[in-house]
């Protein structure tokens, strides 16, 4: 949904904020955050009239997507310093107070009921971007629309396209592309997990409760393993897949691995203690990252 309308800086300024307010109510907005949309409306406009000519039009348009509600306003006038002004919030000691007072107040009011708030001055135009609500699960959306993208364009390709093309796509294009964002998701997974577990630790001033918590997710951990297993096992000997012989060669291979396992179950246990702080960040050891974090 997209309205759009203009209006006269010089007299039209409550027509605008009545244009905003129907568009956001149309919306399907809560009267509440109807209100504080509309209130963060008059406020932007007083800063675009506050620095436009005379005769300058505002371009208003009330634009609602699957992810957010956004009003965006365009108008003639000289550059002013917008975002500065909400950050700091501080009162100028110009000799005209009352106008500094009420730019002071105006972008107080930008800055707590805005969730994000852009301000922009190209080819004499001021232009200020506003995102009233932003929808929470906006990523889970995005997600499944990339999700069935993906599918419909491997499905025309495979379709339409000549299987030369799609091996090419597939070695010189994706390819690299999935280690690429597998390598950068490997960079980050080590600090992350560090870091992590050290501010969360460093959040609890009781131990006592760190460790009841650490208890908890430790026997959730367990329970949940256990629960794979079974689930694992039983479906493997209630549908029986594979011929006999193979699944005798297996059985007899897992049974060898499992021998060699717990002869290093001990050294499994050693080398949770890392013997240095690089060594487990160069090597993505998640135990010994816990171990070192905690």
């Amino acid at each position: 949904m997209r309205k759009i309308a203009k209006f006269k800086l010089s007299g039209e300024i409550g027509k605008a904020s009545q244009f905003v307010q129907d568009s956001l109510e149309e919306c399907g907005i809560k009267k509440k955050e109807a209100l504080k949309g509309t209130l963060l409306a008059e406020e932007a406009i007083g800063s675009l009239a506050a620095h436009a000519a005379d005769d300058a039009v505002l371009e208003l348009t009330v634009r609602k997507t699957l992810t957010n509600v956004t009003i965006e306003m365009t108008a003639l006038g000289t550059e002013y310093p917008l975002l500065e002004n909400m950050s700091s919030a501080s009162i100028s000691t110009d000799d005209d107070v009352g106008r500094d007072m009420q730019d002071v107040i105006r972008n107080i009011l930008l800055r707590s009921i805005a969730e994000d708030v852009k301000y922009r001055h190209k080819d004499g135009y001021n232009s200020i971007r506003m995102v009233l609500i932003k929808n929470k699960r906006a990523f889970l959306y995005m997600t499944l629309l990339s999700l069935l993208a993906a599918i419909v364009a491997g499905i025309a390709l495979t379709t339409l396209a000549p299987e030369a093309f799609c091996l090419g796509l597939d070695e010189y294009v994706l390819t690299p592309l999935k280690t690429i964002y597998i390598n950068i998701l490997k960079m980050v997974v080590a600090p992350v997990v560090f870091f992590s577990i050290v501010s969360c630790i460093g959040g609890f001033s009781n131990l006592r409760e760190l460790g009841k918590i650490g208890g908890k997710t430790f026997t959730l951990y367990l329970i949940t393993t256990i629960v794979s297993v079974s689930v694992g096992i039983g479906v493997f000997y209630l549908l029986k897949p594979g011929e006999v012989s193979s699944a005798a060669a297996a059985v007899e291979a897992s049974s060898e691995q499992s021998a060699s396992a717990a002869l290093s179950i001990k050294d499994l246990f050693v080398n949770m203690v890392p013997s240095n702080f690089i060594k487990p960040f160069l090597n993505d050891d998640m135990p010994q990252l816990i171990i070192l974090a905690v």
